[in-house]
C-alpha cells in the first residue's frame, strides 16, 4: 500500500515512505505488510529453518512473549487449522482455513 494513514481493526495505521508500518502518529510497529504464510515461506527461505521451527516461530513464540496461553490441538478444543501445499524449495500455499470459533 502506499505510504498514508489507513483505518484497519478498529485502529488507525501509518504505512511510511520506507514500507514499515506503525500506529499513526508513533514510532511503535503495528505489524507486518505481509500475511503470516508469506512471513513463514520466507524464514524458511532464508533463515534455513524447517517447517515446524517456522511454524512455531509464528505460532507460538509470540504468545510466549506476550505471556498468553499457547492452545493446543485436542479433542473437544477450539482450533483454528491452516491448510497448505509445501515442499522444500517450493511455494508455500494457503489451501484453506478452518476454525471451530467461527463455524467453518
Amino acid at each position: 500500500m502506499p505510504a498514508g494513514t489507513y483505518r484497519e481493526w478498529g485502529a488507525d495505521l501509518q504505512v511510511l515512505p520506507s514500507g514499515k508500518i506503525v500506529v499513526a502518529g508513533t514510532p511503535y510497529l503495528a505489524g507486518s505488510g505481509h500475511f503470516t504464510d508469506v512471513c513463514v515461506a520466507n524464514v524458511i527461505c532464508f533463515a534455513g529453518v524447517s517447517l515446524a521451527e517456522a511454524v512455531e516461530m509464528a505460532a507460538v513464540r509470540p504468545r510466549e512473549l506476550l505471556g498468553l496461553p499457547v492452545p493446543a490441538i485436542e479433542i473437544g478444543q477450539e482450533a483454528d487449522l491452516v491448510v497448505f501445499d509445501w515442499e522444500p524449495g517450493g511455494e508455500l500455499r494457503v489451501k484453506e482455513v478452518l476454525s471451530t470459533m467461527t463455524g467453518s
